[in-house]
C-alpha cells in the first residue's frame, strides 16, 4: 500500500496511518464489550484511550454489508458466492490485489485467521486490479497458486465492488457479523492481532444469540485441479553459472532449491518442499532444510545466496558440503528502515533479489522499498539506498525512492533495479570498475562528473493504473 509522509518526511508504518478506520467496529464492540482497543489515524497516546460509547444507545448501530455481485469471475470456489448464502459466518473481505508487496504480506494473516477460526470465518479475496493485466482471471489463478490462498476469490475487474464499499488501498479488510453487518475496515498490512481481536469476543456474542452457524464449509480450491506436481511449480528466480555449467533455479512454490546442468540434468536439490522456518543459524543438510517461497540467488565460488522471502532470511548453501545456514535476518518481519547492525539480528522485510560485489551482497528489499547490503566479511547489514516511501523519484541514496523493488543486476558500474510496482527499471551509479567499491554515499563515480546516484532508466507506458474513488 502506498505511503503516507509525515511531516518529517519518513512514512508511518501502514498499520497506524492508514489505519484502522475499523474503528468503527471498534467504537461499538467497545460499548458493550468493554476492552477493544483501536489505533488513531494520528500517533497514538502512551496508554490507549477506550472510545466512549453512544449516550442514546450503547449497542453499535451497524449498516448491511453490500452483496458481491458485479465480479466477473469466481475462483478458488465452484460458483459465485452471495452474503445471504454466508449468514451465521463471520465474513472477512480482503481487497487485494497480487502486484501489491502489502497485500502478499496480508495472506499470511488471512491463513492464521483461517486456521484459528475455521468454522465461525469465511474469508473472500476480492480481487480489484491495480493494472491491466493483473484483470485476467487466469493471471489471478495463478497467483492464487503461487501464494497457495485456501479461500475464494471474485475478480473484481470492473472494480464495482471495490467502489460499492468505498475502498482507497490496497490492502483493506472489511469485517461482516453473522447477521450481515458491515462492522468496518482496516487498510494497511500487520492487522491480524485487531481483527483476531475482534472475533475472539464477537463469536461467543453471537454463539449465545444463536446467530452463529458453526457448520464447516468446504470449497473447491485450485490446488485440488492443479497439484503442482511438476518438476516445478512457479519458479520465481534463476540464476547461471557458465563455468562450473550448472543452473540455479528457485523453485518458489515448492519451497526448495534445483540444482542441475546447464542440459537440465539434475545435480541436487536444496530443501525437503515443506514450507518453515530453520531453528537458528546453524548448517543443516540439503535434505533436511526447509525454505518458505524461495526468491534471488546471488553465487561466490561454491557458495550460494539465497533470498528466503517468507523467512525474511538470506540463506548461504555450501555447494560443496552441501548443506544450508541462515546468514541474515532475525526471522521476523523487520520494520526499521534506517538502522543496521549484526546481519543475525536485522529483521528483513520480503527480501527479493540478490546480487554479490566483491565481499558485498546487494539486497533488493521489496518490503521496505529499499536496497539493503549485507557485509559478507564483517557480518553486517546497511542501508545502501532508498528513502522507504513507496514513490518513484531519483537523486542521492537517501532520499531516492523505490516501489517494491524485486530485481538487481550490474555491469560493473551502475546497479540496475527492477521496480516491479513503478513498472519501471532504475540504475545507479557509484563504481567504475568490477574491483571497485560502492558505498551508499557516493553520489558519483571518481571518473565521472557529478549527477545524481539514481535515475528511472526506464518506464513501462503499456500498463494502466486503474484509479480508485476516493472517499
Amino acid at each position: 500500500m502506498s505511503q503516507v509522509a509525515t511531516p518529517s518526511g519518513f512514512p508511518w508504518s501502514s498499520r497506524r496511518i492508514f489505519g484502522i478506520t475499523i474503528l468503527l467496529t471498534i467504537i461499538g464492540v467497545a460499548g458493550y464489550l468493554g476492552s477493544t482497543r483501536w489505533w488513531p489515524l494520528q500517533p497514538a497516546p502512551a496508554v490507549a484511550q477506550e472510545p466512549k460509547a453512544d449516550k442514546d444507545d450503547e449497542k453499535p448501530r451497524f449498516h448491511k454489508a453490500e452483496e458481491l455481485d458485479g465480479g466477473t469471475a469466481w475462483l478458488n470456489t465452484a460458483g459465485p458466492l452471495r452474503l445471504k448464502d454466508l449468514r451465521g459466518k463471520f465474513v472477512l473481505l480482503d481487497f487485494w490485489t497480487f502486484c501489491c508487496i502489502n497485500c502478499i504480506h496480508t495472506l499470511p494473516d488471512l491463513a492464521k485467521l483461517e486456521k484459528k477460526y475455521p468454522n465461525q470465518l469465511v474469508v473472500i479475496g476480492v480481487h480489484s486490479a491495480k493494472f491491466d493485466n493483473e484483470k485476467d482471471s487466469a493471471a489471478i489463478r495463478k497467483a492464487i497458486l503461487r501464494y497457495e490462498i485456501s479461500h475464494p476469490v471474485v475478480n473484481d475487474s470492473e472494480m464495482k465492488i471495490w467502489k460499492r464499499y468505498g475502498v482507497s488501498s490496497w490492502p483493506t479488510l472489511v469485517l461482516i457479523d453473522p447477521e450481515g453487518n458491515n462492522l468496518g475496515e482496516a487498510s494497511g498490512e500487520g492487522n491480524y492481532e485487531l481483527i483476531d481481536n475482534v472475533l475472539s469476543k464477537l463469536i461467543p456474542e453471537h454463539r449465545k444469540k444463536k446467530t452463529l452457524n458453526e457448520k464447516p464449509i468446504k470449497f473447491e480450491l485450485a490446488r485440488f485441479q492443479e497439484k503442482g506436481d511438476s518438476p516445478l511449480f512457479f519458479p520465481g528466480k534463476v540464476l547461471a553459472d557458465a563455468a562450473g555449467n550448472r543452473l540455479f533455479i528457485a523453485d518458489s512454490t515448492h519451497h526448495r532449491i534445483v540444482i542441475t546442468d546447464l542440459n537440465g540434468k539434475k545435480i541436487a536439490v536444496a530443501g525437503n518442499g515443506v514450507p518453515g522456518k530453520p531453528n537458528g543459524a546453524e548448517a543443516v543438510a540439503f535434505d533436511k532444510a526447509q525454505f518458505d517461497d524461495p526468491q534471488g540467488l546471488a553465487l561466490k565460488g561454491d557458495t550460494l545466496y539465497v533470498a528466503d522471502r517468507k523467512n525474511n532470511l538470506i540463506r548461504a548453501l555450501d555447494l560443496k558440503k552441501q548443506t544450508v545456514r541462515t546468514v541474515a535476518g532475525s526471522g521476523e518481519k523487520g520494520e526499521d528502515r534506517r538502522d543496521g547492525g549484526p546481519a543475525l539480528k536485522v529483521g528483513l522485510n520480503s527480501p527479493w533479489d540478490l546480487w554479490v560485489h566483491g565481499d558485498r551482497l546487494f539486497i533488493a528489499m521489496a518490503g521496505h522499498h529499499q536496497i539493503w547490503v549485507l557485509d559478507l566479511v564483517k557480518h553486517d547489514l546497511e542501508l545502501f539506498a532508498g528513502h522507504g516511501s513507496e514513490r518513484i523519484v531519483n537523486g542521492p541514496p537517501t532520499q531516492a525512492c523505490f516501489a517494491q523493488p524485486s530485481g538487481l543486476t550490474s555491469d560493473g558500474k551502475r546497479l540496475f533495479v527492477a521496480d516491479s510496482e513503478g513498472s519501471s527499471a532504475r540504475s545507479g551509479t557509484g563504481t567504475c570498475s568490477n574491483s571497485a567499491t560502492w558505498t551508499a554515499s557516493a553520489v558519483r563515480c571518481a571518473c565521472n562528473t557529478p549527477s545524481p546516484w539514481l535515475t528511472t532508466t526506464a518506464r513501462s507506458t503499456s500498463r494502466t493504473l486503474t484509479t480508485a474513488r476516493s472517499r
